[in-house]
């Protein structure tokens, strides 16, 4: 059982066995080779490696790591990608990998974290020494029926305030329009689209938005090429009079919807643009039988709670070389 430590500029090499480890569990879209790729040619700072773990000849574990302060790495994690670098085979415990990692990645190392972890697809580790931090609250939906009933069983809130807007659209004679993008060709334009959105919000005053001409608009729009030449990419843009007032960008697969990016313009905030597009784009993939999971991804806002009661919380694992450290450190993180 051996870890082998590579810089990270050789992961082009090893597509094949990182995709087949991800596809051995869950087969996610955010733990693709591809993506892992375009977020480290996007995103990486420089000193990233690459681990690849063979038990027996069999490569069981793979993970992109960066480093994190003196003595310390973690899996490699960009502002885009809501998963930790991180793929192994099912059913092997964590602490199975981690250990020997530490003393195979560069230098004299104290500490290992594996961020970002959904549970569903990496179960925690329990004790030992390892630290378990939670993340993330995030939510989905699971689609058991047609549409008609999900929409019975949300709240009145929900229900009569969609209602309300459409209603009111409808006295003040604004058309709307649910518009989905998948061709691969059109998806610059359209991201180039949500950044005006993303970038006119709060999040252009706190210099987080989306541009249109930096890495993160460079990376949805790679993303989208590709997936949207698979079949498997979609931007949801809604309309007023023809005016662009909310937009999500998905990437979808086996029946698996994600929402990677949610925006809508704060000029038109007092008719809900976006819970109107949610409104129109859910329907057809409760109905349509091809879709059973809408992702979120993200932490949960007030929003998220009005169209699922589905959560679950997100994990951060942190392996120490010492126990001691382990106490000082969780210790530390709760002062």
């Amino acid at each position: 059982m051996t870890w082998e430590i590579l810089p990270a500029e050789e992961f082009r090499h090893h597509h094949g066995a990182w995709q087949a480890l991800n596809d051995a569990t869950a087969g996610t879209q955010l733990l693709d080779a591809f993506f892992m790729d375009a977020s480290l040619r996007h995103f990486a700072a420089g000193g990233e490696r690459l681990g690849i773990f063979r038990d027996g000849g069999e490569i069981t574990a793979m993970g992109l790591f960066a480093p994190a302060g003196r003595g310390a790495w973690q899996t490699f994690q960009s502002a885009n990608a809501p998963l930790g670098a991180w793929v192994s085979a099912p059913g092997v415990p964590l602490d199975h990998f981690v250990k020997p990692l530490l003393g195979a990645l560069p230098g004299l190392n104290a500490l290992v974290g594996i961020s970002q972890q959904d549970p569903d697809i990496l179960p925690p580790p329990a004790g030992g020494n390892f630290g378990l931090l939670d993340y993330i609250l995030t939510s989905r939906i699971t689609i058991t029926g047609p549409f008609e009933d999900y929409w019975s069983s949300r709240g009145k809130n929900l229900r009569h305030n969609i209602k309300r807007q459409r209603n009111r659209l409808q006295r003040e004679e604004v058309a709307t329009r649910l518009e989905l993008v998948t061709d691969p060709e059109a998806m610059e334009r359209a991201v180039a689209d949500y950044a005006d959105l993303e970038s006119r919000g709060w999040k252009g005053e706190a210099n987080t938005a989306v541009t249109g001409d930096d890495d993160q608009s460079r990376f949805y729009v790679e993303v989208l090429r590709h997936y949207g030449a698979l079949g498997q990419a979609v931007v949801w843009r809604y309309l007023f009079d023809g005016v662009l007032a909310a937009s999500d960008i998905c990437i979808h697969r086996d029946g698996v919807l994600i929402i990677l990016k949610t925006a809508y313009d704060e000029a038109f905030k007092g008719y809900s643009p976006a819970q109107l597009m949610r409104h129109e784009a859910f329907q057809p993939l409760f109905d349509g039988g091809a879709f059973r999971v809408i992702e979120f991804y993200g932490p949960v806002k007030d929003w998220h709670t009005k169209w699922t009661d589905e959560t679950r919380t997100m994990y951060h694992a942190n392996y120490y070389r010492h126990g001691a450290l382990k106490a000082l450190h969780q210790r530390n993180k709760g002062a």
